[in-house]
């Protein structure tokens, strides 16, 4: 298959479809006393490379179920049930694309379901992807990955698909059936304008004081 790099693209490998994103920012925070480490990770424009509308719907579907579900998203992105927690989840759509987010903390990076090491020395992750940006150190391997001495407390690593462009866009319909599922901001309070007798009061009572 000739899309089967998007398959396999890090955390979103285990899912059941054939969702693909252009890029991804990955931050992992490590506390240095507990050793506790929380990963944040960000997509940008989810796609898919399916050109039906059933299989598109699929992929929408384990989307929003990886969203909805703590029980699905944990067998999805780690390696066992108690292996880490999995906080604050988000998906949302700004001019048309969809993003999504999630935040991981966890206390051993092995615990990962795909990509991360954590040796006696070092941090490792072996990218799926063209890396953009990183504050770690590529490898001279055969298939270079990124290194961080273990003493680090911030390992971050940006990446993108050189291919992202055989990726589609879901169908308008399909976008809009899972943007009537998505949370809302509550409306902004509506600003309630001084009226004039209220001016003329204040004004009233400051004379009064002097």
């Amino acid at each position: 298959m000739s899309l089967r790099r998007f398959v396999l693209l890090l955390l979103l490998a285990s899912l059941s479809g054939c969702l693909t994103y252009e890029r991804s920012t990955t931050r992992v925070t490590i506390d240095r006393k507990t050793g506790i480490a929380r990963v944040q990770v960000t997509y940008w424009n989810l796609a898919t490379t399916e050109t039906g509308r059933d299989r598109q719907r699929d992929d929408m579907e384990a989307l929003d179920s990886l969203r909805r579900s703590d029980a699905y998203f944990v067998s999805s992105f780690l390696r066992g049930p108690n292996a880490g927690i999995a906080s604050r989840r988000r998906v949302w759509i700004d001019h048309g694309k969809i993003h999504a987010s999630y935040t991981i903390t966890t206390k051993d990076l092995n615990q990962l379901a795909e990509g991360w090491s954590a040796g006696s020395s070092r941090y490792r992750y072996a990218p799926m992807l063209e890396v953009t940006q990183t504050n770690g150190s590529r490898t001279d391997d055969e298939k270079p990955v990124i290194e961080w001495p273990r003493t680090s407390s911030i390992l971050v690593i940006s990446e993108r698909d050189p291919h992202f462009g055989e990726a589609v866009p879901f169908l308008p319909e399909i976008r809009e059936s899972l943007a009537v599922r998505l949370p809302h901001p509550p409306p902004a309070k509506r600003h309630v304008p001084t009226t004039r007798r209220t001016h003329r009061k204040a004004h009233t009572t400051k004379r009064a004081a002097h």
